[in-house]
Order: C-alpha cells, then sequence, then structure tokens
C-alpha cells in the first residue's frame, strides 16, 4: 500500500448504502462523460487550448479505442500555460453547466488536483466524506509542469512536492473519519498504518485541506517553458514517478474513442510504458479490475 495513496483501501464496499456500478450504469456514466468532454473540447478549441487524454483515458483508447470497460471516471492532462488560460475563460463558458473546483481557484478545495463538477448530477463514491454540493460527476485534470533541468534542483523540488502531498493527504484522512468509523480503512491498510497516518493528519489540521491543495498547487509550478523534461506531479506515480522527455507529448497525436476521437502523446507507448509497465495492452483478469463502489448516481436523461 502506498503511503500516499488509500484509493484502493477507500474504494471497497464500506457501508450497506454503497453498490457497485453495473454495467448499465458505467454505459450511462461514459456517455454523459463523453458529453462533458465534447462540451470542454469546443472550449479549448476556440481557444487553441492543448488537452490530451491522460492515464486510465489513455489507456483505454489505445488499448480499447473508448474507456476501459470497467472504468468510472476521465482524465485530462494539460500544460500549466493553457490550463491556467482555461481556468480565466471557465465561467463565461462552462459556468452556466459546470463548476471547476481547484487549487487557487475555488474557496473550498476537494483535491489536489482541478476537477470540472457537472451541475444536476449526483455521483457519491466510496471514498472520503464529500460534501453534498461536491458529488457530483466529474473530470479530472492533471497540469503538466516543466521540471528543473538541473537534477540537484530538481531533487529537491520533487521532494518538497511529494512531501506536500503526503501531508495533504493525511490531513484529509484526519478530517474524513475524525468523526466516522473508519474501521474499514484500519482492516485494508492496518491499524499502525492508520494511526500513524491519523497522526500526522492531526499534527499538521491547523491548516486545512483546501490551503495544503493551495500550496501543492504553487509549489509545483515551474517557469520555464523550454525544460527538457515536464511531469506531471499531482498524476498518479506522483512527482519522479511522472516525469518524462517533453518530446514524448508533442505534437499530439488524434486517435478513435468511443463514437469520436481525442488526443494523445506522439509517444504514447513510453508514456503508458512508464505509469502502467511494459505489459499496458494485456488485459488484467477479472479478480484484479478495479470495481467502484458508488452510494448515489443520478444523471439527467441527455447532456444537452
Amino acid at each position: 500500500m502506498s503511503l500516499f495513496s488509500l484509493k484502493s483501501a477507500l474504494n471497497s464496499n464500506s457501508n450497506p448504502n454503497e453498490f457497485v456500478l453495473s454495467d448499465d450504469l458505467i454505459r450511462k456514466l461514459h456517455d454523459f462523460l463523453l458529453g462533458m468532454l465534447g462540451d470542454m473540447v469546443k472550449v479549448f478549441e476556440k481557444y487553441q487550448l492543448r488537452y490530451f487524454v491522460g492515464g486510465g483515458s489513455c489507456l483505454g483508447a489505445i488499448r480499447h479505442k473508448g474507456f476501459i470497460p470497467w472504468d468510472d471516471d476521465l482524465d485530462i492532462n494539460m500544460p500549466r500555460e493553457d490550463y491556467d488560460k482555461f481556468t480565466s475563460v471557465f465561467e463565461t463558458e462552462l459556468g452556466d453547466k459546470y463548476e471547476l473546483n481547484a487549487p487557487n481557484y475555488s474557496s473550498e478545495v476537494i483535491s489536489r488536483f482541478p476537477k470540472v463538477l457537472a451541475k444536476n448530477t449526483r455521483y457519491a463514491a466510496a471514498a472520503w466524506n464529500t460534501k453534498p454540493q461536491f458529488e457530483k460527476v466529474f473530470i479530472d485534470i492533471f497540469t503538466m509542469e516543466n521540471v528543473p533541468d538541473n537534477k540537484i534542483s530538481r531533487f529537491f523540488k520533487g521532494c518538497f512536492v511529494n512531501f506536500l502531498e503526503f501531508v495533504a493527504g493525511q490531513v484529509l484522512l484526519y478530517d474524513s473519519f475524525k468523526h466516522n468509523d473508519s474501521s474499514f480503512v484500519k482492516k485494508k491498510i492496518g491499524r499502525l498504518n492508520y494511526g500513524v497516518r491519523y497522526l500526522i493528519g492531526l499534527l499538521f489540521s491547523l491548516r486545512g485541506y483546501s490551503k495544503w491543495c493551495n500550496c501543492i498547487d504553487k509549489s509545483i509550478r515551474y517557469e520555464n517553458n523550454k525544460s527538457f523534461y515536464v511531469c506531471f506531479p499531482t498524476g498518479r506515480n506522483h512527482y519522479f514517478g511522472e516525469i518524462l522527455p517533453r518530446s514524448i507529448f508533442f505534437p499530439l497525436k488524434s486517435v478513435p474513442f468511443e463514437n469520436s476521437s481525442v488526443l494523445v502523446p506522439c509517444q504514447f507507448h513510453n508514456y503508458l510504458k512508464n505509469l502502467y509497465g511494459e505489459n499496458y495492452m494485456e488485459l488484467p483478469p477479472p479478480e484484479k479490475r478495479e470495481k467502484h463502489f458508488v452510494s448515489i448516481i443520478d444523471l439527467p436523461q441527455a447532456n444537452n
């Protein structure tokens, strides 16, 4: 179990009100996410903003020519300068249907990376306790950050970013379970592991989770658009695990995705191999495919 992430422990059947998404519900969710993506892409194209699908969404595009069949989300990657432009036009272009929750943008932040939330939807996954106003269908955005060319500077910057992310995660754990039953988490990760995390969260909780996320967002920035390397510090492998040459990504490449197309890195093999290993094209056995437990899902009949 990674010291950074508790996702696998939290994404489990923790109370009787939670259920596994059926194939039919997943398909409906995928259709809705495609509609969200289409709305966002119109804005990206209007303002000439670069984006590409990342993480599991990129894997799905290459391996399945669409969503991973059992996946429940959609991930977008954006260079920092393009993301910053996106935030400046978001309310004007998309504010009637969506809201952007993001560090150094929202008054209350729910994640260390930006999320576009669909208004008039309800979606509550088996994870941290989220306030009802944030329980919505979402698309995640991960910013591509420039990386110092100097190895020493890169090492210290990466260590500092990873420290902030670790602390923020424990503050979130403390906030989520200080007044709630945590027995299922203890069972998954171990009582000692949980106890250490909880104590760290308590010690650093004088600064709220939103402020820690704001600190992370500031710390990952680096003003050198010509650096050889880039990374996705808030991604699944964190700072050091997501450093790659800039040339792997651009120029972007269009590939089929469901009934449309999306952009992916031009050297998507190197990108996916770094995230998932050499055999990323092989399907995991059914027992190792991630199940998604939810307590609420309510989608409009059509995303229009």
